[in-house]
């Protein structure tokens, strides 16, 4: 994997030079190849082709880069952000930035209950074993847990970078333990669900997460993977898809 490249002297720390760009400059790369921070993790490029810049308005002490290039892999397409930061930086970002107390005490409406049972409902058609451990990692407050437990699942772990969810869900009766689906906790489990909903989107190095979650899975269990649907935007209601434009969003 590729290493990050030191904007502040212009050198690639694994060897060459790497131009620092001024605004005009950067508009006019658009279309450019450049050399990613981190290697295609379908392909394993190590190059792209400048779609776009993204810049956020973050705080001063935030632990992820603000500014960085929306880029299509030169090998496959794979369209990602090419950012100078690490899985563990976007982790301390969860950790410290992501969830605000408002939202960990919100009431999920009701439209999101609906989905999070059609989801559950739909795993466990898939599902030779009544009622496995399930792990929810990065599962926020829960909302698909409780689902789960509606419908009789007792062995429920709740994984989360953030210590508000989980002390949050560990006050609702969850085993719950800060973690990510690099670093999974509840060794002595061996899960017969492993849930991760809009999670593969955050990861940085994709293969290492995935290859985590491969060594914990029980034979024969499963995972449910869920991303956003570029292909469906249009069906969504107002606000969206602007909304998974998420800094976070790699």
């Amino acid at each position: 994997m590729g290493q990050p490249l030191s904007q502040e002297a212009g050198i690639d720390q694994i060897g060459g030079t790497v131009p620092i760009l001024s605004d005009t400059q950067r508009v006019q790369s658009l279309g450019a190849i450049c050399r990613l921070y981190q290697a295609c993790p379908i392909c394993d490029s190590s190059s792209g082709t400048v779609l776009g810049r993204l810049k956020y308005e973050l705080f001063a002490n935030s632990p992820v880069a603000d500014d960085f290039e929306v880029v299509s892999c030169v090998g496959c397409g794979y369209v990602s952000c090419n950012t100078p930061s690490s899985q563990q930086d976007f982790d301390r970002f969860y950790e410290h930035y992501y969830y605000s107390p408002a939202y960990v005490a919100h009431e999920i409406p009701p439209e999101e209950n609906q989905y999070f049972a059609d989801v559950v409902q739909s795993i466990s058609k898939h599902l030779t074993e009544s009622r496995p451990s399930v792990f929810d990692i990065g599962c926020g407050i829960g909302g698909m847990l409780r689902k789960f437990r509606e419908l009789g699942y007792n062995n429920l772990f709740a994984i989360d970078p953030s210590p508000a969810c989980v002390d949050f869900l560990a006050n609702e009766g969850f085993q719950a333990a800060l973690g990510s689906v690099q670093d999974i906790p509840f060794a002595d489990s061996e899960p017969g669900v492993i849930v991760l909903s809009h999670i593969v989107e955050h990861l940085v190095d994709m293969k290492q997460a995935l290859r985590s979650v491969w060594e914990r899975l029980e034979r024969g269990g499963v995972v449910y993977v869920e991303v956003p649907d570029a292909a469906a935007y249009e069906e969504f209601r107002p606000g969206i898809p602007l909304q998974y434009f998420y800094l976070q969003h790699v």
